[in-house]
């Protein structure tokens, strides 16, 4: 199991990669250790949260973990999007047309 001072080493690389990624609208939040080898990593944008398990051997040097997060910020901005989209779309679909 990862000490506490272990899992803010970890949360410091994390928050760097979104840092250098020019992310400031995806912020880090809870961090834990589900399973040995493996952290939990809960992202947010806004009122969203997706949380990600990430082995810990990608979160070792600076190069593997700004391509590891990259690859996870993109997914998320991806999923956010979509809802996005997907709540436009019905709220398009509610509705009234204007007539003249």
């Amino acid at each position: 199991m990862l000490r506490d001072k272990e899992l803010q080493q970890y949360r410091r690389a994390v928050e760097e990669a979104v840092a250098n990624n020019g992310r400031d609208d995806i912020g880090v939040g809870a961090i834990s250790e589900p399973a040995e080898g493996l952290i939990a990593v809960e992202f947010s944008r806004g009122t969203r949260r997706h949380t990600v398990e990430i082995p810990v051997a990608e979160l070792r040097d600076h190069e593997n973990a700004r391509r590891t997060v990259t690859l996870v910020i993109r997914d998320f901005s991806k999923r956010v999007a979509r809802e996005q989209l997907e709540k436009a779309g019905n709220m398009s679909d509610q509705t009234t047309p204007l007539t003249t």
